[in-house]
């Protein structure tokens, strides 16, 4: 029995470091246009209320309500209801599996749960900017907030809370055409013929939601797909193949272009996070 849980606790959740902390406070006008990253980060909404969009889904936060982007996934975020939000951010590494019922929802934690997150937050955000905060102590807090994920995971229910309305569902519709045609070059020509709606009515549904073109977009995802192929193990030849680009060499500079480094320096970098 010890050998077969030896064995096993790769597979097991657990935070091994947490990667950086956010404590926002946004005017009624705040909109950031989005990002990915290769691990996952909980937005809990302090107070206010935010629009966040995940993928191709866009969900409604309102005071209390919590919800978890996991690696590789496209989201925003930005102010709603005309209200000033605060908003607390985590991401975080972990080598395990992630518990299937903590993605793709959003939490509305109970009045207990919301005070005890967010007093462990406040002590992760006064403990790890500092680099001379013993080890001993952000363990603590890591292993801290992956029992509250876990505790949350077995006891509690997520609500969708998407928007349903007619922009939303049109959103949701161009967004999902993106991602099966993420290896195919698409133009917002094609994209209109599929979705049978304007070139037009595109990009203002991608101003409204996410606040940048649909041409940018779409390169967002072809980026994160090319990155997952990659740190799946594939070589840059294989995956500018099968990524429909003109050459490796272009490829590689499609990748500069978003990661800021050259493919080999962010795998390196990426092979050697530190607490």
């Amino acid at each position: 029995m010890i050998l077969d849980i030896a064995l096993h606790t790769e597979y097991l959740f657990n935070i091994d470091v947490i990667n950086a902390v956010f404590d926002f406070h946004w005017d009624e006008h705040y909109a950031y246009s989005g990002e990915y990253h290769d691990f996952p980060e909980i937005v809990y909404v302090a107070d206010g209320e935010v629009e966040a969009t995940e993928n191709e889904r866009i969900y409604h936060l309102k005071k209390g309500d919590w919800i978890l982007h996991d690696a590789m996934e496209f989201h925003s975020i930005r102010s709603a209801g005309e209200t000033h939000p605060h908003v607390m951010i985590v991401s975080f590494y972990t080598p395990g599996i992630f518990p299937e019922n903590l993605k793709n929802g959003v939490f509305t934690l109970s009045a207990e749960d919301q005070k005890t997150y967010e007093d462990l937050f406040h002590r992760i955000y006064n403990t790890f900017p500092h680099k001379d905060a013993p080890a001993y102590s952000r363990q603590l807090l890591a292993l801290e907030l992956s029992v509250f994920l876990i505790r949350l995971s077995a006891n509690q229910t997520k609500e969708r809370k998407q928007s349903n309305s007619k922009n939303a569902l049109e959103y949701k519709k161009i967004v999902e055409a993106m991602r099966r045609g993420v290896y195919d070059n698409l133009t917002l020509s094609d994209l209109s013929r599929e979705c049978h709606v304007s070139v037009s009515y595109i990009k203002t549904l991608f101003n409204n939601h996410v606040g940048i073109s649909p041409k940018l977009y779409y390169s967002k995802l072809r980026h994160a797909e090319a990155l997952r192929l990659l740190i799946a193990g594939m070589s840059v030849g294989e995956v500018a193949e099968k990524m429909n680009f003109s050459s490796p060499n272009y490829f590689s500079m499609f990748m500069k272009k978003h990661l800021g480094m050259s493919i080999s320096e962010y795998l390196k970098k990426r092979s050697t996070p530190t607490i």
